[in-house]
């Protein structure tokens, strides 16, 4: 699984984050979380939760509006769809 990334960047911009992510099962949503307030400081309930279809799986998508002056970092989490509980994080390094 992987982030394409967001859109766009300006100081207050809209960014939308594409996922492809196979390895969720029912019940489980994908997560943006990150640095930025907006993106949860890093703590799953608080991140930008991705929302899928039948039609688009295993495409996630989750937006979100921030400011894009200061750097950040991000991964992306497998977490219960309905209270982010048990979160599984992306492996690696952070994306900025």
């Amino acid at each position: 699984w992987f982030c394409l990334g967001p859109c766009q960047s300006r100081a207050m911009a809209s960014y939308t984050f594409t996922v492809e992510c196979w390895d969720t099962l029912p019940g489980q949503a994908v997560y943006v979380v990150g640095s930025a307030p907006e993106l949860g400081a890093w703590k799953v309930p608080e991140g930008v939760r991705c929302s899928t279809t039948a039609e688009t799986f295993p495409i996630w998508k989750g937006e979100v509006v921030m400011n894009a002056t200061e750097p950040v970092e991000l991964k992306i989490v497998i977490a219960d769809e309905e209270n982010a509980m048990n979160p599984v994080w992306e492996h690696g390094c952070n994306k900025t």
